[in-house]
């Protein structure tokens, strides 16, 4: 507890002394330029198209540690820009279910992007595939998930990247937290307060919402779907489908209500998880919805019947 305590505070005091936050147009980005602190090279934590992602220690007090970024000057300035801009607006709006931005550093190879670090790992970590999480701990981070979401969306901005790797798992208080990362394919989809479509489609393949396939598209609606495919990955440690289209078998199984992973669940939690993974968007839960079912508040904690998990063929693998 204590040294939770302590690495809380050196990380609240870094990103009030570094934090570089100054303005929510995204054309007018700046950067941390002090260079009195000296960082050190601890872990590697991932690895991504354009970059990989580091654990480093502040060599001055070892107690500050950040997930650095490093992203290549190969990937579009564009984007780079907006996930500086949209994970700062969020870090300075403050949620527990976000992750926190510290600062920016800008180099002549890459940008370096300095975030709290989740000391779990991401969501991969507590579901290794053949071993599904137990419905009281997948309810507690699926309730992070959609708190964030809420957060995001209330503020006018879509995630569109949803997925366990983007999901990181830290301990406060004794309890794992969920908390989402990586807004590179966010955007903000209120204009004027009004909703606008959207029409790029983002994100991995096994999480994108079929709309997203074939039209233009509301934003929250394709972040609520990719949180229930989270949900599945959760409760079966296997993802549904490797994407939501017609010619894809396993799809069209969920659409016919045939057989499939989702067979090992009880009634409640499959009929919830069809109100999110719901193919109309019109008709798909919204968060308000969500939070006020039934398996949603349902106390998992109470002893229930033992379900056998019995894996279906030709199942597709959640781990990519």
């Amino acid at each position: 507890m204590i040294l939770w305590k302590t690495i809380k505070s050196a990380v609240v005091a870094a990103f009030n002394r570094f934090n570089t936050c100054s303005s929510d147009d995204q054309d007018q980005v700046e950067y941390c330029q002090a260079e009195d602190d000296q960082f050190e090279f601890v872990r590697q934590l991932g690895e991504g198209a354009f970059g990989t992602v580091v654990l480093v220690k502040n060599t001055l007090n070892p107690n500050l540690v950040y997930a650095m970024k490093e992203i290549s000057k190969k990937a579009s300035w564009d984007y780079v820009k907006n996930e500086w801009a949209i994970h700062c607006k969020l870090t300075k709006l403050s949620h527990n279910n976000i992750i926190a931005y510290i600062k920016m550093r800008k180099t002549p190879e890459s940008y370096k992007m300095f975030m709290e670090y989740a000391t779990v790992g991401d969501l991969w970590v507590k579901i290794p595939q053949g071993s599904p999480l137990p419905p009281v701990e997948a309810q507690s981070f699926f309730k992070d998930l959609i708190s964030g979401l809420n957060f995001m969306h209330s503020h006018g901005i879509v995630h569109r990247d949803i997925k366990p790797g983007n999901l990181l798992i830290t301990v406060k208080e004794y309890r794992e937290v969920l908390k989402i990362t990586d807004f590179g394919w966010s955007t903000h989809y209120l204009k004027n307060k009004s909703e606008i479509l959207l029409t790029v489609c983002g994100g991995s393949h096994p999480y994108i919402a079929p709309e997203c396939f074939n039209k233009d598209h509301r934003g929250p609606p394709i972040d609520i779907w990719a949180a229930g495919i989270v949900l599945i990955n959760m409760l079966t440690s296997y993802s549904p489908w490797s994407a939501a289209k017609m010619k894809n078998r396993q799809y069209k199984r969920w659409l016919k209500r045939e057989r499939g992973i989702w067979n090992s669940l009880d009634e409640l939690t499959i009929g919830f998880i069809r109100t999110i993974v719901e193919s109309d968007s019109c008709k798909r839960a919204t968060i308000s919805e969500i939070e006020a079912s039934d398996w949603y508040k349902q106390n998992f904690n109470t002893p229930a019947k033992a379900v056998i998990m019995v894996a279906p063929k030709n199942l597709v693998s959640a781990h990519h």
